[in-house]
């Protein structure tokens, strides 16, 4: 079940980011990319999850020296977007298709003793889908990865509170 309130998402991605573990023979540059703060209706603890899940990955498939840009938004019609950007190892095609099930790990983090269980993006996809959202990735091998995440927002609730 969730429990739903209304929270600011840059504040949630700025805590993520103060609790990202990087290891000290890492170089790694974070970006944050908005127009302005969004008041998001989630789960608190399970967006805090999702987009914590998303950092460590992509600060684990990266090189010494990785990037990171985290950007989001709004549309038009309310939903809200948000996506993780990193120039590591990148997935193949091959693995696109079956990253997001569970214990599911590619040959290659395999073979370069990358640690994990194949759980993370398991779980990043189930609580997407429990907020009614999706979560898709493109990515190119060699060139890095970006995880977007869409979640549809009650406008109903923002109208309450504007009055």
């Amino acid at each position: 079940p969730l429990n739903k309130s209304l929270f600011s998402l840059n504040e949630v991605i700025n805590e993520c980011i103060e609790k990202l573990n990087i290891s000290s023979d890492k170089k790694i540059e974070i970006k944050i990319t908005a127009e302005r703060d969004i008041i998001l209706h989630a789960d608190r603890m399970h967006i805090t999850n999702i987009i914590s899940n998303l950092l460590e990955n992509a600060v684990k498939y990266s090189a010494e020296n990785g990037f990171i840009e985290i950007s989001y938004g709004q549309s038009n019609h309310g939903s809200v977007t948000i996506s993780v950007k990193d120039n590591g190892y990148g997935i193949s095609k091959h693995d696109q298709k079956y990253i997001f099930d569970k214990f599911y790990r590619s040959r290659k983090a395999i073979d370069s003793h990358i640690p994990g269980m194949g759980l993370g993006l398991a779980y990043v996809e189930l609580l997407v889908k429990a907020h009614d959202g999706k979560v898709s990735v493109t990515s190119q091998e060699g060139k890095g990865s970006v995880f977007t995440i869409t979640l549809p927002q009650d406008q109903s609730i923002y109208e309450q509170l504007k009055k």
